[in-house]
């Protein structure tokens, strides 16, 4: 049996507003990341803004690793923002210090540690909303965790 899409879970960091820090217990059910960044106001819209939140994949899969894993952004929002990613660590709390990039495909994608079962990876969001924006409700865009086993 083979490691598929659903053995790959995405879980929220455990400071506040998945700012940083540990991995937590909050499982996020879909790939949206509307589930973690807040609306867009118009007063944010206006002025613009850089938003940072941090996630873990973890392989849930009973037995098998997760060969060669990478992640990429699947969707960018349809909105005047822009969405980026970083790699971090199990406990790093502060996602401005990173590098982030803008990969768009699985040949883009930014490669880590084989995840073995139960094990996960850190994983930093930047939301950036440009100033004179509109104001939106919500992020549409979507992250995508691959590996050579699904």
């Amino acid at each position: 049996m083979s490691i598929v899409a659903s053995d790959i879970q995405y879980f929220k960091s455990s400071q506040t507003n998945s700012d940083g820090g540990t991995i937590s217990a909050t499982q996020i059910v879909d790939a949206t990341l509307n589930n973690l960044f807040p609306d867009t106001n118009g007063d944010q819209a206006a002025t613009g803004n850089i938003t940072y939140r941090k996630i873990f994949v973890k392989n849930n899969h009973g037995s098998l690793t997760l060969q060669v894993p990478l992640v990429f952004i699947q969707m960018q929002a349809d909105s005047d923002e822009s969405i980026s990613i970083a790699l971090g660590t199990p406990t790093d709390t502060d996602g401005s210090a990173l590098t982030y990039s803008v990969p768009l495909d699985r040949a883009q994608g930014l490669t880590f540690a084989d995840l073995a079962p139960g094990t996960s990876q850190a994983i930093w969001i930047q939301r950036t909303t440009p100033s004179n924006a509109v104001a939106f409700p919500s992020s549409t865009a979507q992250i995508q965790v691959e590996g050579d086993s699904l």
